[in-house]
């Protein structure tokens, strides 16, 4: 064989294996663009489809809607047609037009939390399952550490306090049950009457949803989860992805309040000891080191109220300070922050921290949702009341 001959047999063999791997490229990019557009882009999937709201019609007023006693997580549906809430462990939808049940959803577990999307007609909700596993003790030398950690971590509250019995380790038996399960994430799309069912994950010491945080911008969504255990409340934070990746965002803290920026993957957490982190970061600024995280508007300004120099009203961006205001009136009896929207409420009247107005409520009432014209709250008749807004400026 010559050498011309050699060399067009190896360059045939060369063209050939660079169009194997150019078709194995194509192959790829094809199946993937399939499954994106399919499947992770389709409507099943509201973690990734953005909304196309243009064509609904949102009606703020309505005839008051009943609620039980025991009803939690109680929400409006974006266009307002709808109350939602849990009681008993099931989800409950009614209509806001005729005060009656439109749906109740009922899973084989319990559902634990649920909360209704600010730009679609859709409702995220949890269940959990609680499952039992026996775990082996850890060796003596691993025992000693975690005493020593569970002292010196003993949260301040008399009513959290780990007693003797419960600290000695040495007369536990040589296995134990692990108190672990499944929460589940599930949607209901009210225009469809379709449910969806997301992302399992295993969760330890569960004990509740304190809080959960979601955003249509970036896709994500960060879990305030309270767990217990050996009697301790604490909270530990989940973060699921675009991929609906489940991951531990932080642990072993008590955490009050989360907040999660719009336009970027940004979480926001005050802790019990009014400490705010921000990315995990501790965030002070001059002599202010305590802080009241009051929550963010559309635009990711973030809104903390000062301890150290109460009154002062601190508006960040980026980690900056960008304005500072006076709070005149400390006396307010509670905060409502949710979907952008930050009120301070006092006994009569709510303070819109965003536009600077001042709203007449209704003593005792429990605020739902604040709308362009109407404010939504619960009155002492389980009733969702939808009252047009009165500025009292």
């Amino acid at each position: 064989m010559t050498k011309e001959n050699t060399r067009k047999i190896l360059s045939k063999k060369f063209i050939k294996i660079i169009c194997i791997y150019i078709l194995i490229g194509v192959v790829l990019t094809t199946s993937t663009l399939y499954y994106l557009n399919n499947f992770l882009l389709s409507d099943q999937n509201i973690l990734v489809k953005k909304p196309d709201t243009k064509n609904t019609k949102i009606k703020e007023s309505f005839n008051p809607v009943s609620v039980s006693n025991s009803a939690k997580h109680i929400s409006l549906t974006y266009d307002r047609n709808y109350v939602t809430y849990i009681d008993s462990g099931k989800l409950y939808i009614k209509n806001t037009r005729n005060n009656e049940i439109f749906k109740i959803i009922q899973e084989e577990t319990p559902v634990v939390y649920a909360f209704s999307l600010s730009d679609r007609n859709i409702i995220v909700y949890f269940t959990y399952e609680q499952k039992q596993i026996t775990a082996p003790v850890a060796k003596k030398s691993d025992r000693i550490s975690d005493v020593r950690t569970d002292i010196y971590n003993k949260p301040k509250s008399k009513s959290h306090e780990i007693s003797a019995v419960q600290a000695d380790i040495y007369n536990k038996p040589k296995s134990q049950p692990e108190n672990t399960g499944q929460l589940k994430i599930k949607t209901y799309n009210i225009d469809k009457n379709e449910k969806t069912d997301h992302k399992n994950f295993t969760v330890k010491d569960f004990y509740g949803i304190k809080d959960v945080k979601y955003s249509s911008l970036t896709n994500l969504i960060y879990i305030n989860i309270e767990t217990n255990e050996n009697k301790t409340i604490k909270n530990r934070i989940y973060r699921i992805d675009i991929m609906k990746n489940a991951s531990v965002y932080t642990s072993n803290k008590t955490i009050s309040h989360i907040e999660l920026l719009n336009h970027d993957d940004t979480l926001i957490y005050e802790d019990t000891e009014n400490n705010i982190y921000i990315n995990k970061k501790l965030f002070k600024y001059q002599n202010n080191k305590k802080f009241k995280l009051l929550g963010i508007d559309d635009n990711d300004y973030i809104y903390l109220l000062s301890i150290d120099q109460p009154g002062n009203l601190f508006t960040l961006k980026n980690n900056t300070v960008k304005e500072k205001r006076l709070i005149e009136n400390l006396n307010n009896v509670g905060i409502f922050s949710k979907d952008n929207k930050i009120l301070l409420i006092y006994k009569d009247y709510a303070l819109d921290l965003i536009k600077n107005e001042k709203i007449e409520i209704p003593p005792d009432a429990a605020i739902i949702d604040l709308g362009e014209n109407y404010i939504y709250y619960k009155n002492i008749n389980n009733e969702i009341i939808a009252s047009k807004k009165v500025s009292l400026e």
